[in-house]
């Protein structure tokens, strides 16, 4: 996809997040006195204080009626109605499906001023990756990782966690030892090699304890399921080949 797109959707996002913490004390309560505190990010705060538009999450949206003959109906996970003032999100799927659908309705509702009604299917995060993925949609796919995972704190969290950007092709022993698990103690460098970059950003994605230190997990760290915090560690090139 262009990169135009990608700065743009980025950029609002960005622009977002600086806003809603200068409102910080209208926004949440108790009033926080550090970025940190604001991760993982509260959707229903940022879209009904910082947005301004109401916030609804029914367990249950009724999926939309096909038009072709003998198709099934397509699931709705989201949607916004611009006109009705309002995101909504369905509970009844899992907790990082809800969160990363919130925060692309999000982006629709600042990126897509055209878009006055528009249901979504639910997403997990990896959605973006799909080669012909409409431009609207990405667009509100990268919204969503930077509003959820901004660039700037995750590489805080990776940092105090890491120290270092981790490289594929220069993993040594102790390394693979620490991110094959707790009960891997047999780990060699070749097991995490041969599954490749994805599986690697995976593992730092949801590693817990790492040379000895105990931690929350990126991908918990941030309310994301673990395919999506180990994307965005290969987009930023936290973790690369």
């Amino acid at each position: 996809m262009s990169r135009p797109a990608t700065t743009r959707a980025r950029a609002s996002a960005t622009e977002f997040l600086r806003n809603s913490w200068r409102r910080r004390a209208t926004i949440w309560t108790p009033t926080p006195t550090s970025p940190k505190e604001i991760f993982p990010l509260d959707l229903r705060a940022v879209v009904e204080k910082g947005l301004g538009v109401r916030f609804d999450d029914p367990e249950y949206i009724p999926p939309t009626t096909p038009t072709a003959p003998h198709s099934v109906p397509i699931q709705t996970a989201g949607f916004i109605d611009r006109d009705g003032g309002r995101i909504v999100v369905a509970q009844k799927f899992p907790i990082d499906y809800r969160r990363f659908t919130g925060a692309h309705e999000v982006g629709h509702w600042r990126l897509h001023p055209k878009f006055k009604y528009h249901r979504d299917r639910p997403l997990k995060g990896t959605e973006r990756l799909a080669p012909k993925r409409p431009l609207e949609e990405y667009e509100a796919d990268v919204f969503a990782a930077e509003l959820l995972m901004p660039e700037k704190y995750l590489r805080k969290c990776f940092e105090a966690r890491f120290r270092e950007k981790i490289h594929l092709s220069s993993l040594d022993e102790n390394i693979a030892v620490w991110l094959s698990g707790p009960r891997a103690s047999n780990a060699r460098i070749s097991d995490l090699v041969s599954r490749g970059q994805r599986y690697l950003a995976l593992q730092v994605a949801t590693c817990r304890c790492f040379e000895s230190r105990h931690f929350e997990s990126i991908a918990d760290r941030f309310g994301v399921s673990p395919t999506a915090a180990a994307i965005r560690l290969e987009e930023l090139r936290l973790v690369c080949a």
